[in-house]
């Protein structure tokens, strides 16, 4: 596995495998077909990470860490999005293999009142998750990963099904 990498704030921003960042407005995770998407609404905008099965606990630490340094803190809600039949059974990190483990270090590591949400793609396949803030709170749409392509760290064009 690759290592931990931290996407550049911006307005709006494409978090791809093992990347963690911050947006002002929107997140787009795109591929998202055995991995999980966390993101974190606050104050000032989104803060996000995609997690793969194949993270291993010191990759975990420090993606939960990065986001610590932008302000998970200051979180309410966490909303995660996956293809937990998939990640479930096939994360290397034991502390991720359940929601409720996931919220737990949510919660432990992250942000302590926060709500944490879960939304499961796995009957619909491989998908791009689309997050927008919305007040002190987000809204999530998905989008077929096959025939939209997400180009590099560029904010898609396409709007999704809403979650």
């Amino acid at each position: 596995m690759g290592k931990v990498r931290h996407q550049p704030a911006g307005v709006d921003v494409v978090i791809r495998e093992e990347y963690y960042g911050s947006a002002i407005s929107r997140i787009c995770y795109p591929g998202i077909s055995s991995c999980a998407a966390i993101t974190g609404a606050s104050p000032g905008g989104l803060i996000g990470a995609h997690i793969t099965v194949g993270a291993d606990a010191a990759q975990v630490a420090e993606i939960f860490q990065g986001l610590k340094d932008l302000g998970a803190a200051h979180c309410m809600a966490f909303y995660v999005a996956g293809a937990f039949a998939q990640f479930k059974l096939h994360t290397i990190v034991a502390e991720l293999n359940t929601r409720k483990k996931i919220g737990n270090k949510i919660r432990a590591d992250l942000s302590a009142k926060a709500v944490v949400k879960f939304y499961d793609t796995t009957r619909i396949g491989a998908v791009h998750i689309l997050a927008h803030k919305n007040g002190m709170a987000a809204d999530f749409w998905w989008k077929k990963e096959a025939g939209n392509l997400v180009q590099g760290f560029t904010y898609p064009d396409f709007t999704g099904t809403a979650i």
